[in-house]
């Protein structure tokens, strides 16, 4: 929740249902920020990816190669568990367990990691370089991925690209026609 607003407050943008990432019907559209309670509380692992989304789409920012390996690894081994309890009601609890757990280590990183980028990108003072927004779709002349190494993390907490000396970035390549928000 603080991250979005604080990152609202930075694009000055309006605030669109889970940034724009499922921009169908109202959910496309500009909302009263006070819906944004209902999205983190409700959808917390579309909520943080979607911070994610629009720090890596407004201030040029990618993924590294462990954080792409990290969040696709979770997300294909919570479809595993699910499948395998459609298959068989004999998995254990045990390891569903295990999977949320791996879910909420993988959160904390994630809004951690971007809590750290919203802060340099404040001590930088760096502008707001993303898309042009209407109505939570990208204009025509927006740019479809924005790459840019701008700092290295030294030391620090570790795990998803920070840590000694890794150069740490974030990006999307954004389809033709998607609609961030």
């Amino acid at each position: 929740y603080e991250q979005r607003n604080e990152l609202l407050d930075m694009t000055g943008e309006p605030y669109v249902c889970c940034a724009g990432l499922f921009a169908c019907g109202p959910l496309g559209q500009p909302q009263d920020r006070s819906c944004l309670c209902v999205e983190a509380y409700c959808c917390p692992w579309i909520a943080i990816s979607a911070n994610r989304f629009m720090i890596q789409t407004r201030f040029d920012r990618e993924n590294t190669f462990c954080d792409d390996f990290i969040i696709t690894f979770t997300v294909v081994l919570s479809w595993v568990i699910c499948i395998a309890r459609m298959v068989s009601p004999d998995v254990p609890d045990e390891l569903e367990n295990l999977v949320d757990l791996l879910i909420a280590i993988v959160q904390g990183c994630m809004l951690t990691q971007q809590h750290v980028e919203i802060q340099h990108i404040k001590a930088l003072n760096q502008p707001y370089n993303g898309p042009a927004i209407a109505c939570g779709a990208p204009m025509a002349s927006a740019p479809h991925q924005q790459n840019m190494n701008l700092h290295s993390y030294q030391g620090g907490a570790g795990g998803m690209g920070m840590g000694g000396g890794n150069t740490q970035t974030m990006a999307v390549t954004v389809p033709p026609g998607a609609g961030p928000g």
